[in-house]
């Protein structure tokens, strides 16, 4: 399991996540978010290569109306912007 799976980061932090692991995708979990309602803060709930595994990863995880999840490919040739 990889040491970022769980870890709590900020929309600051996701945008460095290229230059920790370049070309993967990233499933987040969004845990709060700004007056303006931009995600803020987030849980890494699991990143791969192969983003149809975590479509499959994403159907085990919990759902409700509170739970809010993003899709992040962790490109280092192009900046990150969460809205």
């Amino acid at each position: 399991m990889s040491r970022l799976i769980g870890r709590i980061v900020t929309a600051d932090e996701v945008a460095r996540l290229p230059g920790e692991i370049a070309n993967e995708w990233f499933l987040l979990e969004v845990l709060s978010t700004d007056e303006k309602g931009r995600a803020n803060k987030l849980r890494i709930a699991g990143h791969d290569k192969n983003k149809d595994l975590l479509r499959d990863h994403l159907l085990e995880l919990e759902h409700g109306p509170d739970k809010r999840y993003i899709f992040f490919f962790s490109d280092p040739d192009r900046a990150c912007e969460l809205e």
